[in-house]
């Protein structure tokens, strides 16, 4: 499960947060993210370099919307 969280007035990510056995492997950069302010639209063409658990934040992402 990934749970992300947007001002959406600011369109930047204020939250996020993860669990299950792979849980951890985003959260180092979606904590980068939230304390940069990168805007929710550059996150959406981010290319997430470990493989296996990336298509969790495109979903959610694309839920933000």
């Amino acid at each position: 499960m990934l749970k992300l969280v947007e001002d959406a007035d600011r369109g930047v990510l204020v939250g996020a947060t993860s669990a299950g056995p792979v849980g951890g492997e985003l959260l180092h950069g979606l904590n980068v993210a939230v304390h940069a302010e990168v805007p929710v639209e550059r996150l959406r063409h981010m290319i997430n370099t470990y493989p296996t658990f990336h298509r969790a934040m495109e979903a959610a992402l694309v839920a933000l919307r």
